[in-house]
């Protein structure tokens, strides 16, 4: 066992412990959780939807596009899914709603409050919430495990700015019938959120249907991937623009294969904005996309495509589960990489730090300062230690004491441990004391179960308590004169508990250094001088 960092950092623990206690009642969260189901549903079925519901999306389209005069002049249609049911009419998002001279002008570029944006969407979000909490297939049928958030839990939701507005837009995905799915879209206009795109995009099936939808550098136009079929399947990427409304389908690439069962043979055939083309040209075309990729919004658990899969090993993805997004919203906007509002147009969205006052992607410059931070509830002979280095990294222990399991060959108890280290990155200004970061490269000394005993006591190694192992989770940063009022009570109580006070009594301005992480709820604090 390496003890040196250990003993250091377990000697910085105990010193927290010996605090008075307040009396609050120990109580951290057993985080297992059962893992989803694979569906059994059988492909055919689904297949047949699939190729319903295709073909009623291609006969509305170019009704719509006949109607409305939208095709965009190359053969493409501006819509290749169905419009009806909960579409735009539906929901009485007309026309009179959007700015005629389309989403990327207009009152967007004038937006500078972000908590009109985040309000806004919010309302969105609950006003939907069964049929967002609703859609529980999105990682039941698992192809790449590794990619797959640490919960497990559906990560429907994701904010990213598709319009090319400067405002961060709303994108969640629903099921309002059963076994199906559909992508919904919002942008901010004229102070309210206005739905521009409402689209099937999944069906839980054994045929296991996969889609991710992703940005490319230099492009704000969404690429939407989708792969589906049985006997006959079809593999598409559509690169669509929301700068005019409804939307345009500016590109289309497609594979599709026809199963021929008196030959056995397969027809494969490739074709870019409808044309058949030679394999040759269309992997030139597609190839020069997958190398761009640059961010990865939303995705189902049987993503089959291997260069998505490696943008997301690589990158991570920038989606959210409900309550992770609400929470995000209602903290103003406490993101994956900030405000949603650029009031410059220039689209710094998508960058991991917009206006952050001379701090770095590795966060360097803000840290330089930092205490140690601790986390404990000041009973229960438990804790966790985080050492903060200027540059970002960090290491970390958590422990946990039980002197009653015992042994014949551990008299001296079972201690529970977790060495971690990794780096805060995308530290971005929220306000003068709030920031938000990520943490990038997290790694623990021990796996997770590993057990052994040295001196009389059995080791067992633990995850790292108060620290998620999602490199997607958006921690708060608090420094020195925050706004009390403004903190979560979760995070003040873990801050109140080991210094023997109530919430009521934590002073404002907040006086200490903080790191929330609002997945769990729990909290660091530290002081200065330690």
């Amino acid at each position: 066992m390496r003890k040196n960092r250990f003993k250091y950092l377990f000697l910085s623990t105990m010193l927290i412990m010996g605090m008075t206690a307040c009396g609050k009642k120990d109580n951290k969260k057993d985080e297992a959780k059962s893992d989803t189901t694979v569906s059994t549903e059988a492909s055919s079925d689904t297949s047949t939807e699939l190729t319903t519901i295709d073909t009623e999306a291609s006969t509305a389209t170019t009704e719509a596009t006949t109607q409305n005069g939208l095709n965009t002049g190359n053969g493409i249609n501006t819509s290749g899914f169905n419009m009806n049911g909960t579409g735009f009419n539906g929901n009485s998002l007309g026309m009179n709603q959007i700015d005629p001279n389309g989403l990327n002008g207009g009152s967007n570029q004038n937006v500078t409050v972000n908590d009109e944006v985040c309000k806004a969407y919010l309302n969105v979000l609950k006003e939907h919430a069964d049929v967002i909490k609703a859609y529980d297939f999105q990682f039941r049928d698992v192809l790449n495990g590794d990619i797959i958030p640490a919960d497990k839990e559906p990560h429907p939701i994701a904010f990213s700015d598709v319009t090319g507005s400067g405002v961060r837009d709303l994108l969640y995905i629903y099921s309002d019938r059963a076994e199906t799915a559909r992508l919904s879209i919002y942008t901010f206009i004229d102070s309210d959120a206005v739905q521009i795109y409402d689209e099937y995009i999944d069906v839980q099936a054994g045929g296991a249907p996969s889609y991710c939808l992703f940005k490319v550098k230099g492009n704000n136009h969404l690429f939407l991937y989708r792969s589906y079929g049985d006997q006959n399947w079809t593999n598409s990427i559509s690169e669509l623009s929301f700068e005019t409304y409804p939307f345009t389908k500016v590109h289309e690439y497609v594979i599709d294969r026809y199963y021929d069962e008196q030959t056995g043979q397969n027809e494969v055939y490739y074709r870019i904005d409808g044309a058949d083309v030679a394999q040759n040209e269309y992997l030139v075309a597609i190839t020069d996309i997958y190398e761009n990729v640059n961010e990865v919004i939303l995705y189902s658990g049987h993503l089959d495509n291997t260069e998505l899969v490696d943008a997301v090993r690589d990158n991570g993805a920038i989606f959210m589960n409900y309550d992770n997004a609400c929470a995000m919203l209602e903290t103003g906007g406490a993101s994956q990489n900030g405000n949603f509002v650029d009031p410059d147009g220039n689209n710094t969205n998508n960058n991991s730090n917009g206006n952050n006052d001379g701090i770095d992607a590795d966060g360097k410059g803000f840290f330089e300062d930092f205490p140690t931070l601790y986390f404990s509830s000041g009973a229960g002979g438990w804790g966790s230690v985080l050492e903060i280095g200027e540059d970002g990294n960090f290491v970390g222990t958590y422990y946990d004491t039980n002197f009653g399991e015992t042994g014949d060959d551990y008299p001296n108890g079972t201690f529970y441990i977790c060495q971690y280290d990794g780096t805060f990155t995308d530290v971005t200004k929220i306000d003068e004391h709030t920031y938000t970061a990520k943490i990038s490269n997290l790694k623990m000394e021990f796996d997770a179960g590993q057990e052994w005993i040295e001196d009389g006591t059995r080791y067992i190694a633990s995850p790292p308590y108060g620290i998620e192992t999602d490199p997607n989770a958006v921690y708060t940063i608090y420094l020195p004169g925050a706004d009390t009022k403004s903190m979560s009570e979760d995070f003040l109580s873990w801050v109140g508990a080991p210094l023997a006070m109530n919430i009521e009594d934590i002073p404002n301005p907040f006086p200490y250094y903080g790191l929330y992480n609002p997945t769990s709820g729990t909290g660091f604090f530290g002081t200065d001088g330690e």
